[in-house]
């Protein structure tokens, strides 16, 4: 059976007390909530009968229940919906089923910055690649703008080395910013300001950094 809603995503939870994460999820993928124990329904079954109609599954539960959800109905990596699994303290958001083709990877991203939780990505090509780029602007920067800053600080280093583009919670909404990384295939990652803060090298500006270049790469 091919998945006949392949934009919509599903949240699925197997606890009550993960409703108010389920609820948040909801609101901020524009995903459906499903919450088959409210009717009696175990939730694998529920799981098992729907799988194959939406295109990505956030499920709110440890991996080992979710992969005892998923045993013996994935079939391929072409057909398969993405499956992200959140453990209920919103600690990480880990793709599990059809990384690249079914899209776990980037929906893994946009859980985690859902949450404030760390993406984990597990796939060889992603996993690999050396560089995650820090990027800060001023609103309504262009997407080519950013983009210059960008090469301008990887030097030689090429863009096919950098795993994502990571940014504060201020800038996530950033046109300039969704468009570059949209243009370019990567993942956006968002940081709290209170996470940042509690990096103790936010204190200390680098001597290679100016008020008018405001990115910084890590290895």
């Amino acid at each position: 059976m091919r998945r006949s809603n392949k934009a919509s995503i599903a949240v699925l939870g197997v606890r009550s007390e993960s409703q108010h994460i389920t609820a948040r999820l909801g609101d901020a993928l524009g995903a459906v909530v499903c919450a088959p124990y409210q009717a009696g329904e175990k939730p694998a079954n529920f799981f098992r009968e729907h799988f194959n109609e939406y295109g990505g599954w956030v499920l709110v539960m440890s991996t080992g229940i979710a992969v005892r959800f998923l045993d013996g109905i994935i079939q391929d990596k072409h057909q398969d919906p993405a499956v992200v699994v959140l453990d209920e303290g919103c600690h990480h958001a880990i793709a599990l089923l059809s990384g690249h083709e079914g899209g776990a990877n980037d929906l893994a991203y946009r859980v985690a910055n859902s949450v404030h939780a760390t993406p984990v990505i597990s796939t060889a090509t992603e996993s690999l690649k050396e560089f995650v780029v820090g990027v800060g602007c001023r609103k309504d920067v262009s997407a080519d703008r950013i983009g210059l800053a960008v090469l301008a600080a990887l030097g030689e280093r090429p863009l096919s080395q950098v795993r994502c583009i990571a940014t504060v919670a201020a800038k996530a909404n950033e046109p300039g910013l969704l468009q570059f990384c949209s243009d370019n295939s990567l993942p956006l990652r968002v940081f709290a300001h209170e996470d940042v803060a509690q990096r103790a090298w936010t204190t200390k500006p680098s001597e290679w950094s100016s008020p008018k270049r405001h990115l910084m790469v890590w290895q």
